[in-house]
This record gives structure tokens, sequence and C-alpha cells, in this order.
């Protein structure tokens, strides 16, 4: 072997050693810089239109730099200056923005922390159609005509994809953290889109349903059983749709369910059950409205609440 290579390779271990240190005490700052999923959550909640343009470095604002090399290496250069056992200035800043860029446990952290944005995305920015923020990339008007929208599920999906994405998240974590938080918001958008599709004008209020409840009671529950068995076919497709367009993340976080993979022979006998089953609910509900309208022309003197049209 010649001596250039004995030399090179000498200080390759050398500088791989001092990498491993300074790597490793980085390592210990990782629970100092990222938060957990509550903090993450209220971070994005209390985000605004300002966050943006300020300079300040701190953990508040971490969500606006995940991906920003420069601002997290001064965010973590604070964190090992407040080490007790580190003197300040000890770790270069360029060993910093090293560490962040090919740090495999930096890497995991912070894409662990990306996920919770995501989260608080879809719990205190987007899943509000009533509030007008910063960062979905929609006024409140457009977000209200997603409200309306028989595929509100997927718009919904849509809109914090793209909030997540504005705000710097990587895209493989969003859609990641979609499928690992589904529960906070698939079903309850699934539900919104159900009634603007079977019931786009919310027939019957709570007072009505209450009234038709004590003259009819028959007629609510065949009412209600009909939604109910209608519910369940509507969503076992609406999974089975759902997997046709995500069936490669699905199958990789292992998510996917047994309507998702339904045969395509059984995913159209169920929309023939859909088509049929909704046709004969939407009339059951138009026939509740025509015997409430009865109730009340037969009580003229009583008076009916009007509050929110719900269901």
């Amino acid at each position: 072997m010649k001596l250039k290579q004995i030399v090179t390779q000498g200080f390759n271990k050398l500088t791989s050693q001092k990498d491993n240190k300074v790597f490793q005490l980085l390592d210990t700052c990782l629970d100092r810089i990222f938060p957990d999923q509550n903090f993450a959550v209220e971070s994005v909640k209390n985000l605004n239109s300002k966050d943006k343009s300020k300079r300040s470095v701190v953990k508040e604002l971490l969500p606006l730099h995940t991906r920003d090399v420069e601002w997290l290496a001064i965010y973590l250069e604070q964190a090992v200056n407040k080490l007790p056992t580190v003197a300040v200035g000890s770790v270069a800043f360029d060993e910093i923005k090293e560490y962040i860029m090919e740090s495999p446990k930096f890497d995991d952290r912070r894409n662990q922390y990306e996920r919770y944005v995501v989260k608080g995305c879809i719990e205190a920015v987007v899943k509000n159609h009533k509030k007008d923020d910063c960062f979905s990339l929609a006024s409140i008007s457009v977000k209200e005509i997603d409200h309306k929208n028989k595929f509100y599920d997927k718009a919904f999906r849509e809109r914090v994809k793209k909030t997540a994405l504005n705000l710097g998240v990587d895209n493989y974590n969003v859609e990641v953290a979609l499928e690992l938080y589904a529960d906070t918001w698939r079903e309850q958008t699934r539900a919104v889109a159900f009634e603007n599709t079977y019931n786009p004008d919310r027939l019957l209020t709570v007072v009505e349903r209450n009234w038709i409840k004590q003259s009819q009671p028959s007629a609510l529950d065949n009412l209600e059983n009909q939604r109910a068995d209608l519910y369940c076919r509507w969503n076992r497709l609406r999974d089975y749709e759902y997997y046709q367009e995500h069936q490669v993340l699905l199958d990789h976080l292992d998510l996917a369910n047994a309507d998702m993979k339904m045969s395509q022979d059984d995913a159209q006998k169920l929309k023939r059950e859909i088509t049929t089953m909704g046709f004969a609910y939407q009339q059951s509900l138009r026939q509740c409205c025509r015997e409430h309208a009865d109730l009340l022309a037969s009580n003229p003197m009583k008076k009916v609440p009007t509050p929110e049209k719900t269901m």
C-alpha cells in the first residue's frame, strides 16, 4: 500500500470518529428541539400570516421550518449551547448543518414531528370550514363550497395536503400522516359527504324529528334504519374507491381493510344496492317531511323553533 493511501485512510478514520462524536452529542438534543404531539398541534393552531416573515428561531415556529437547513442549524446550535457539559461554540456550525443533512436519527425525528404537524392541520386549521386561515390557501367561501360537496371527504383530504405542503412539510410525511390519523377526519368528513349526497337540504331538524317521533314513531324508526343501512353500504364502497386511489401507500402501511380489498364484482353489486336503497331512503325522507307538514297544519297554534338544521 502506498504511503499516500495510508495517510488518506488514517485521516478519513479520524474524521469519521470526530463526526461520530459530534453526531452522538447532537443526538442528545433531539428531545429538546422536537416537541411532542400536543405542542406541535398547538403550534400549528397558533400560527398566523405574519409568522412566515418572523426571524425568531423558537420551537413555536418550527412547523414553518422543518426543511430549512439554515434555520434548523441555528435552532439546534441554541440547544447545543444550553448543554451544561458543552462549551459554547465548541461544535462548528458547519458540523451542525452536516448533521441535519446526513443524520438518520435527525431525519427520523423530523419525519415524526412533521406528521404531528399534519395532525395539527387536520385538527386545528382545516377542520373548521368556517374559519379563514392563512395556510390552507382557501377563503371561508371556498371552504364552505367544499363543505357542501358530495365528495367533501376527498376535498377535505386535498385541502389538508395543500395546507401541510404550504407549511413546508415533506409530501411523503403528509400522505403517511393522513392515513395514520385517519380516525381524526375520515369518518367525520364522510358523514358530511353522505348528507350532501342524500339530504343536501338538511331536511328534518331535530325538533321536527321529535314531533314525528311523538306522532309517527314507526315512520321515523323506519327512516333511521334505512339511513343506517344505506350509510353502511355507502361507506364500504367509499373504502373500496379510496383504496383504488391510495393502494400503494395503504399496502405499504398495512392499513387496508377488507372492504378496501373487495372484488370488483362485489363493488359493482354494492353500487346497485346503494342506488336502490338511496332512492328508497330519499322517498322516506320526503314522506316524513310531508307528515311533519300535515302535523303542523293540524296544530296551527303550535310554534316550532327553528334551530340550525342537522343530519
